[in-house]
């Protein structure tokens, strides 16, 4: 999978023959060389999985993303429970936090290809679904965020005292800040 993303990005940055640094420009190249020694250092600084698993669990969650790592957080802190949190994706890499890629990775193995129908949320409830109305949900959308955009934290839609972090991406590559420099011009 890593192999497709990198094409990606490859693909996207094609048409760029220079890109300009804070400090100096630096052709393609060089910035690409940069880029996948900032990639492989990240891989190898990944946690290795665990092998070792309890013979019994109190709870099991199955998808280590957003939601499931803040299940995950909020049960243990019952100390005499056991939680296995279980991933069966690939082992991420800091691309997937390029916001630029992010419209290509569906077009990889990341997502298994799930295909999602659109859906009106205010509908649900009129479908049948009681409890899955938006003035339902939303308290407890908050109630799992803690959103650090100060302006966005401001807004009644949103709360700071939840464990799931939300921020614009702190990682920033040369090569990202030179698309994005591009795409300006």
């Amino acid at each position: 999978m890593k192999y497709e993303i990198l094409t990606i990005a490859l693909i996207v940055y094609s048409r760029v023959t220079k890109i300009e640094t804070k400090n100096k420009n630096t052709n393609f190249l060089n910035a690409i060389g940069k880029f996948i020694i900032e990639w492989n250092k990240h891989a190898e600084d990944e946690p290795s999985s665990k092998e070792e698993v309890l013979p019994e669990h109190d709870f099991i969650i199955v998808g280590a993303g957003s939601a499931g790592c803040v299940l995950a957080n909020r049960l243990t802190e019952v100390e005499e429970w056991n939680v296995l949190l279980m991933e069966a994706g690939n082992q991420e890499n800091y691309l997937f936090d390029i916001l630029i890629l992010a419209p290509y990775i569906h077009f990889t193995d990341t997502n298994w290809n799930f295909k999602s129908e659109r859906s009106n949320v205010w509908e649900w409830v009129e479908m049948g679904n009681p409890g899955w109305g938006w003035k339902d949900v939303l308290p407890l959308f908050m109630n799992i965020e803690n959103m650090l955009i100060p302006k966005l934290a401001k807004d009644k839609y949103h709360s700071t005292k939840g464990n799931l972090p939300i921020s614009y991406p702190s990682f920033r590559s040369e090569l990202g800040e030179a698309f994005i420099k591009a795409g300006k011009k």
